[in-house]
């Protein structure tokens, strides 16, 4: 089952790597979960070590994850978090994490999640269920485009 998750997740950065557009997406209706929330601006969750323990909180918590991938050479990453930041008030569960994939201390997580050749700054939806599904280059992308990447429940 793993290496089944890991060869379609591997398939899914891929293609979201060459085009650079909406890399997959399960979703069908998100009006089950696009309520929007009474919340200011989250805490962008930033810093090394962090990074791994907040995935893993927000997988516990069922929150969505707008993953907001900076490098150290990479421009226009307030631009990339504010669009996070928009995405994440349209979905009631859901948080921003920011992580740079220059940084060593990030190396496990950039490894787990098979992003080291993405372009930066690019934002990736992560699953409730801690599954990436899906994700595009901070500059081609909205708010509206990064919710619907988040998949529905199955009724």
């Amino acid at each position: 089952m793993k290496k089944s998750i890991k060869l379609c997740f591997a398939i899914v950065l891929t293609f979201a790597m060459s085009t650079g557009v909406q890399a997959c997406s399960s979703a069908s209706s998100n009006s089950d979960k696009t309520d929007v929330k009474e919340k200011s601006t989250e805490n962008v969750i930033s810093g090394t070590g962090t990074i791994k323990t907040a995935l893993d909180k927000a997988k516990s918590e069922g929150k969505a994850v707008f993953l907001v991938i900076t490098s150290n050479a990479s421009t226009g990453n307030e631009g990339a978090v504010t669009k996070a930041n928009e995405a994440n008030k349209l979905v009631k569960k859901s948080t921003v994490i920011q992580i740079n994939k220059d940084e060593t201390a990030n190396s496990d997580v950039v490894a787990s999640l098979g992003i080291a050749g993405v372009p930066a700054p690019f934002i990736l939806v992560i699953s409730p269920k801690g599954i990436a599904t899906g994700g595009y280059a901070a500059a081609n992308t909205t708010a509206d485009m990064l919710v619907k990447l988040i998949p529905s429940p199955k009724n």
